[in-house]
């Protein structure tokens, strides 16, 4: 392989690992971000719910669950259910319940006071309402569609900017690599000038004190070497 070819390769392999790092934190953050701004809008919609149902007299849960399918900003498939200090059930938001909730969880809100966790493509929240002396456990989960279609947005605008970044590297390293190797080029073709015959030619000197430089000044110090013996 041609050094113009391994420099534009390594070059190319350099930028491209530093941009799929840059991706991958810019995803992996992302991601976390829509984990909490899912999960404070499912605890705000549990505690809401919760704060209705206990506190205020005049809404009870046939109202609420009315109040509830009136709103427009639902999460999809937004299940919730309230138990009282007994764990009876005395609000389910949804007629399709979906999640499965047993005595052990409630279980573990009541001793941990908040709980977080996956079910499938549902992610729950149990939460322990307390009221004049009274606990209620508040189970809440919901599928983060919103938030799982900006990361899958997300993915496809990375990916195209992979693909193009790494076209316009690997030209850029090509068109680098040989203007770095240029110089080097004009001192090969000046070297096979030289011939055996006439060895009073010497190499043009530049004015860089960089390696091609101090190459050509040892090179024809060589040759003035070669030309007195």
């Amino acid at each position: 392989m041609q050094i113009r070819s391994r420099l534009t390769l390594q070059f190319t392999l350099l930028v491209i690992a530093i941009v799929l790092l840059s991706f991958f934190l810019v995803y992996y953050f992302s991601m976390q971000l829509a984990g909490r701004e899912f999960n404070t809008r499912l605890r705000d919609k549990a505690i809401t719910a919760a704060s209705l149902l206990i506190k205020v007299e005049q809404i009870d849960s046939t109202l609420l669950t009315l109040i509830d399918r009136a709103k427009r900003d639902n999460l999809y498939k937004e299940n919730i259910v309230i138990l009282d200090s007994a764990d009876r059930m005395i609000y389910v938001n949804n007629e399709q319940f979906e999640l499965k909730v047993d005595a052990n969880l409630f279980k573990r809100v009541r001793t941990e006071r908040e709980v977080r966790f996956r079910q499938g493509d549902f992610n729950v929240m149990g939460l322990l309402f307390s009221d004049n002396n009274r606990s209620y456990v508040v189970i809440a989960g919901a599928i983060n569609r919103q938030g799982e279609q900006r990361l899958a947005d997300l993915r496809t605008l990375l990916g195209t900017l992979f693909v193009v970044m790494t076209a316009l590297v690997a030209l850029a390293g090509w068109v680098y690599s040989g203007r770095a190797l240029r110089p080097i080029q004009k001192v090969m073709n000046q070297v096979e000038e030289i011939s055996p015959q006439d060895l009073s030619k010497r190499l043009q000197e530049t004015n860089q004190p960089d390696e091609i430089g101090k190459l050509i000044t040892i090179f024809n110090k060589m040759l003035a070497r070669i030309e007195n013996a």
